[in-house]
């Protein structure tokens, strides 16, 4: 759909806003209720274009608009079963990701911190792996999006006993690249399942290294 401001209102691309439409109550009292959901892709001087993330009624020329307050990123809390390590079977691997969103449609860039559980019960020491990626072409179909992922990052390790007599040192270097499926719950929360590949490198010890395959799934807070 085209809307009637563009640039020189402020509109950025990755924008949402909402179709708001007055209802007449039993009462007498006129009620605005939001009936669907749009999100900016591209932005002229006057005019810009958006995509219909969900709307009931469709929507018609001259529905009033009003724009959803937004931080401009979004945050995803994860958890990812990964198929493989040094000397253990697999690895529980929790996460935090935030995601550009303002001022990106399709290729949006990424930052994400993992903490993978088993190599810190295996070994007492917790690594902490940090990660910067992008999604590189979503796709929106309606409430659902199909989102390409790559990252590629490093990691640290803080020993969880003193008898080692180790300090925090460099110990993971890889990649990883996935496929997210998320589904909008509402207009500011999404859930996803994920399947894809990991490896990271141990540097310091070779059993800090590990990857494969890996399946997982998480909830999205647009900020």
């Amino acid at each position: 759909v085209m809307i009637e401001f563009g640039d020189n209102m402020g509109v950025k691309v990755g924008d949402e806003y909402v179709i708001v439409t007055p209802r007449v109550l039993s009462t007498g009292h006129e009620k605005t209720e939001e009936t669907g959901l749009l999100l900016v892709r591209e932005v002229q001087q006057d005019f810009s274009f958006a995509k219909i993330i969900y709307a009931n009624p469709k929507p018609v020329v001259g529905d009033q608009l009003k724009e959803v307050p937004r931080m401009g990123a979004e945050l995803s809390l994860y958890a990812e079963l990964v198929s493989g390590g040094y000397d253990v079977e697999g690895d529980l691997v929790l996460g935090l990701r935030g995601v550009s969103s303002r001022g990106f449609y399709s290729f949006r860039p990424a930052f994400g911190i993992e903490i993978p559980l088993a190599q810190a019960f295996a070994y007492s020491r917790m690594p902490i792996i940090m990660y910067f990626g992008a999604e590189l072409a979503n796709l929106y179909l309606g409430r659902l999006q199909v989102t390409p992922f790559a990252a590629a990052g490093f990691g640290g390790t803080v020993p969880l006993s003193s008898d080692t007599g180790e300090s925090f040192y460099l110990s993971q270097a890889g990649i990883k690249g996935q496929l997210s499926v998320s589904y909008l719950l509402g207009r500011d929360t999404k859930v996803f399942a994920t399947a894809g590949f990991a490896k990271w490198f141990g540097l310091a010890y070779e059993e800090d290294g590990f990857g494969g395959l890996f399946f997982g799934g998480g909830i999205t807070f647009k900020n």
